[in-house]
Formats: C-alpha cells, structure tokens, sequence
C-alpha cells in the first residue's frame, strides 16, 4: 500500500501534521501501538495538569489563611484522579473519529523500517502497547515521506530491583494517594510531582548529588536529602522495606514512588534494518 506521508504516533504532534496534510490531498496513514491520543494529553503534560491545577488552587488558599479565609479545603486524591481518567478515556473515542471524518488511515502496531521507503507494520511487544496493536496483521507499505512524532518514554535504567519501582505514567494512575514518597533524583518533573503530592498531605523525601541548598530550601513542606556515597544508607533509613539497589555514586535521574523524571524519545518500538 502507497502513501503520500506517514506518520508514527498518533499524539498532538503528528496530528498537527496529518490532518493538515489531509486536507490539502496528500494520502496520509498514521501508525502507534498504544490507543490514540499521544504522550501529551493521555499520559503527561495535560494529564498531569489535573493534579497541578488542584496543588495551585490549594497552595493560594494556604496563602490566604487568616487573610480571609479560616477553613482549607481538603485535597481528595481519588476525586482528582477520576478526574484525569474521565479526561484521557475519551481521547482515543474523539481521536479515531478525527482520523476517520479527515480520510487518514490509522493503524495500530509497530513500525518496522525496511528501506528508506518502506516500512512494515508488525505486532507491539510493548508492555503498554494496545490490545489491538498486540494481534495486529502485518502490513507493508510504501511511502514518499515519513514524519517520527513519537515523543517521549521514561527512561528506565538497567539496575537491580528497578521492577520495585514506578514511573511517570504509573503515578499519573495510583489509585490512592501515597503517603510517602521518595523521588531518586531532583529534576524538574520529580520536583512537581513531589509538590503534588505534598500539597495533598504526603511527605516527600528526595535524593540528588547535585540537589543545592537554596533550591532544597524553596520547598521547605519536605525533606531534601543530598546523596552520593550514602544512598543506600538513606534509602534504607527512610524506606527499610525498599528492595532497590542503585550504585553508591550516580547521577542517574530516576525515582522511586515515582521513578525516572527525565525521558527519551519513544522510539523503543521502532526499528530500522542496517544497510547493505
């Protein structure tokens, strides 16, 4: 099967550009092994905005206490999370219609490139992937353009007791609020999932070589603990029914009760066949 363009992942950036490339005639077809929706509204930025609009609203209340409000609101986790989950359910509902109506055809799988100009559909092994991308048929086509919109995956590195952990997306699911947290590594995403979760009453413990004073001190609802040669001291100290083992000196950005704030592109799924 020829098309004029196709594009792997089926998030804001790849139908930023298939629905326009459809409307002006191109024959466009788009591939991701998970339901449609994409990284961003199914399972980070927007998603997350549904716990951090509820922290800012809290933290601006506790402001105002004594000056003029008396009684704080009271954060209920699961209400925030049905929330969320009502909002990311109905994206792949909306997104298949918006393919279909644009005349984009939409296919669930892997994508597995076996020249500059081909490409074969082939069933997701990924442990996230879709039902339907699990059973997929194998498809092979050709193409003039190929556009890689496949945002980002957590990255999960290779060390023992990692399966004790979790990630970004498990988080964004928790069906209660956890009490404790304990973020290895200080980046920007575990620094707002550590304010989320402190603005709801939990306590949050995290550990960074390079976490400074002055950037610990700006969240002073918790406690920062610098780490390089005691991690394992720390984490045992903190969390003694805590399996992970991680070297005693590491830069590596990664949490557990939330893993892993930084990731890569989502290309573990996409493969390319070596020349020659």
């Amino acid at each position: 099967m020829k098309y004029d363009v196709i594009i792997v992942d089926s998030g804001t950036a790849g139908q930023t550009a298939a629905l326009p490339l459809s409307k002006a005639g191109k024959k466009v077809a788009v591939i991701d092994d998970r339901l449609p929706g994409g990284t961003c509204a199914m399972r980070g930025c927007t998603a997350k905005k549904f716990f951090v609009v509820n922290r800012e609203a809290l933290d601006s209340v506790r402001y105002l206490q004594g000056k003029g409000i008396e009684e704080l609101p009271r954060p209920v986790w699961t209400q925030t999370l049905d929330m969320k989950t009502d909002f990311t359910g109905s994206i792949p509902e909306k997104t298949r219609p918006a393919f279909e109506k644009a005349g984009i055809d939409f296919y669930e799988g892997i994508a597995f490139f076996t020249s500059k100009q081909t490409l074969s559909l082939k069933k997701s092994v990924h442990r996230r992937g879709s039902e339907s991308s699990k059973q997929s048929d194998i498809f092979d086509f050709e193409f003039d353009d190929i556009i890689l919109a496949c945002g980002s995956d957590p990255r999960i590195p290779e060390i023992p007791g990692i399966g004790y952990t979790i990630d970004s997306e498990d988080f964004l699911s928790l069906p209660q609020l956890p009490g404790r947290l304990l973020t290895i590594g200080a980046g920007y995403i575990a620094f707002e999932f550590a304010h989320i979760i402190s603005s709801y009453g939990g306590e949050v413990t995290m550990l960074d070589p390079d976490l400074t004073r002055d950037l610990a001190a700006s969240s002073k609802k918790w406690e920062s603990i610098l780490f390089q040669k005691e991690l394992l001291h720390q984490l045992k100290k903190h969390f003694p029914d805590c399996l992970l083992q991680i070297p005693a000196v590491t830069d590596m950005r990664l949490m557990r009760y939330l893993i892993q704030p930084e990731g890569f592109p989502g290309l573990e799924n996409l493969t390319v066949l070596p020349q020659g």
